[in-house]
């Protein structure tokens, strides 16, 4: 769709957001001078269906009107006088900050992986500000880590560390690491992880014969999901660091070789 503002000007207004399927569009206003206008008139312009089944293009012209808080009255005087009496107790100072859901398991896969996700776009992040420490002895030891954004879904991030297995580490977030669009930025974070044992893993090894186009090996739970994807290389399809259970797999010749 083609949006056209009509009370502002929708060049550089938005952080646009797609879903995967491409099926929902978030549009993040970034400029105060706009969001906080109290109705927002624009114009859209998308493909729709009409009788014969044909795509058309057809424009709408919307008006988004802000919700307001309507305060309510009538108070009672014993309400009032609890009121300034709560007014009069010092209030400790609380500092908002920018929310962030972190999926940092407590007991990690040698093959898992962090992931950041954020209320809000990010107006900058400082991943220096990230670290991950090794315990070696009674000391903790920086250890490198690669990052990642979401292609699609840019409010997410991801961090893939070399864990060891049996080791502990933490994950350790500085205040302001990350800021978002309207200005709020996140608190310090630390959480501790323990990585598992070999031991608990099972492993598939497939040999593949009689396939001569690329192709790769999926891995399947007992209801058919697809767990993992790998290719085939020099007829070997392997697939380490498996939790006790069933699976299936199927075999799928790429030839227009788009994976």
């Amino acid at each position: 769709p083609a949006l056209e503002g009509l009370s502002f000007d929708e060049q550089e207004a938005f952080v646009v957001e797609k879903t995967l399927r491409n099926d929902t569009i978030h549009y993040w206003l970034k400029d105060s001078l706009i969001y906080k206008q109290d109705t927002l008139r624009f114009t859209l312009t998308y493909l729709y269906t009409d009788t014969l089944n044909k795509l058309v293009p057809r424009t709408d012209t919307l008006a988004l009107v802000t919700k307001q808080v309507k305060e309510t009255g009538g108070k009672t005087d014993s309400k009032k006088k609890k009121e300034n009496k709560e007014e009069e107790k010092p209030k400790l100072d609380s500092i908002p900050h920018l929310d962030i859901n972190a999926r940092v398991s407590a007991t990690m896969d040698v093959y898992d992986y962090i992931d950041l996700t954020f209320n809000e776009p990010l107006q900058s992040y400082d991943f220096s500000a990230v670290r991950i420490r090794q315990k070696v002895d009674t000391l903790w030891k920086e250890v490198p880590f690669d990052y990642e954004q979401d292609s699609v879904e840019l409010r997410k991030f991801y961090i893939y560390c070399d864990w060891e297995p049996k080791e502990e580490y933490k994950f350790q977030v500085d205040s302001c690491a990350f800021i978002g669009i309207y200005g709020l930025c996140t608190d310090k974070m630390e959480r501790t992880v323990k990585v598992k044992s070999l031991d608990e893993y099972g492993a598939i090894y497939f040999n593949v014969s009689g396939v001569i186009t690329p192709a790769f090996v999926e891995l399947l739970d007992e209801k058919d999901n697809v767990l993992r994807k790998t290719e085939v290389v020099d007829a070997k399809a392997d697939f380490p660091f498996l939790k006790p259970g069933k699976y299936c797999a199927r075999l799928i010749e790429d030839t227009n070789g788009n994976g």
